[in-house]
């Protein structure tokens, strides 16, 4: 990396160059991680260096507010994590930020930095995918409540109607409980498979083999009740089926899918996008105020399993290029011509 990158690097505050090197201001005798709060130096006082230890031989000292010998905020928010399953589980934000010696606000902006998510936001999640994952071992909906650190069936149900979809009993058993009606339509651009609880949308997928498509979601939920019923997801096809055919653009339809906090932060930044128009995945993690998150931005389209509802097709590579889509690239390419097409 040329001085000049790592210089632009510590303008911008780049989270992602904190561990990669240290710059050291000449007046000051100080040297500060890429991310320091401090206002920032000229640029002639300004010298690099790979770690803290070349930088205090040359008799530099560590900058006191953003300690730059402690581990970086990457590795910080990471070692918090783990410590959720164990010395930290229970806690509430307040307490872990009193025990990391820090600011509540100070470390929201950190995990805000890293994950896209407040401490209190990924504290939801996380008891959400521990009781989830409890759930799946054992019957025991109310025994894995409370070891996944929810205080009451009001706050795991308040919980779970927001980010889970299907009640906790009926999810921890692949769906058993649930109701699930779907039907299928051909369209210009393959299959087209919607599958609907009483709550909303769970499943909008494209495919070239009608068979596989229900098999598909089967699979996925291997214990709701499932019914093709054309005529109750009537609405949806058409709505769907209009966007394809460029009749009329798909504004909102109410969806019943599982998000981590992150993932909600993504897929709402998507459904905000307009016909016609692209995103890169690091302009997304931009807009979420965690610019090194482009990975888990690709991660959270990925997982993505109501096409167009939530339209993941509109992110591209920041070269251009069209990337991944769940659904096949050539679907991608035609749905963004159709939309450009029609705007223009």
């Amino acid at each position: 990396m040329s001085t000049e990158t790592m210089w632009e690097k510590v303008l911008q505050r780049d989270a992602a160059a904190d561990g990669r090197f240290v710059y050291a201001v000449r007046s000051t005798h100080i040297y500060c991680r890429p991310t320091c709060p401090s206002k920032r130096p000229n640029r002639e006082q300004v010298e690099f260096f790979a770690n803290p230890k070349e930088a205090e031989q040359k008799g530099y000292r560590a900058c006191r507010r953003c300690a730059p010998k402690t581990e970086n905020i990457a590795s910080h928010v990471a070692r918090i994590c783990r410590e959720l399953t164990d010395d930290y589980k229970g806690l509430s934000p307040e307490d872990i930020a009193a025990r990391e010696g820090l600011a509540l606000r100070r470390l929201n902006q950190i995990f805000r930095t890293v994950l896209g998510v407040t401490v209190r936001e990924y504290l939801a999640s996380h008891k959400l995918e521990d009781f989830k994952s409890k759930l799946k071992t054992s019957q025991d909906v109310t025994g894995s409540m409370y070891d996944a650190g929810f205080g009451s069936p009001s706050r795991l149900y308040e919980k779970s109607d927001a980010v889970l979809g299907m009640t906790p009993a009926s999810y921890g058993r692949g769906g058993r409980g649930a109701h699930i009606a779907f039907g299928i339509r051909d369209s210009e651009i393959g299959h087209i498979l919607i599958a609907a609880t009483e709550k909303g949308v769970c499943t909008i997928s494209f495919g070239d083999n009608a068979k596989k498509l229900e098999s598909d979601l089967r699979k996925e939920f291997h214990a709701a009740e499932i019914t093709r019923n054309d005529d109750a997801v009537e609405q949806y096809l058409d709505a769907i089926a209009a966007h394809i055919e460029g009749n009329e653009f798909l504004t909102s339809i109410p969806i019943d899918i599982h998000a981590t906090a992150f993932q909600a932060k993504v897929w709402q930044l998507l459904r905000n996008t307009k016909p016609g128009e692209t995103l890169t995945y690091s302009g997304l993690a931009a807009k979420l105020g965690a610019p090194s998150a482009s990975r888990a931005v690709a991660r959270a389209c990925a997982s993505n399993r109501v096409a167009i509802a939530i339209p993941c097709h509109r992110v591209v590579a920041a070269s251009g290029d069209l990337s991944g889509y769940r659904w096949g690239v050539e679907r991608k390419r035609q749905l963004l011509q159709r939309e450009r097409k029609q705007v223009v």
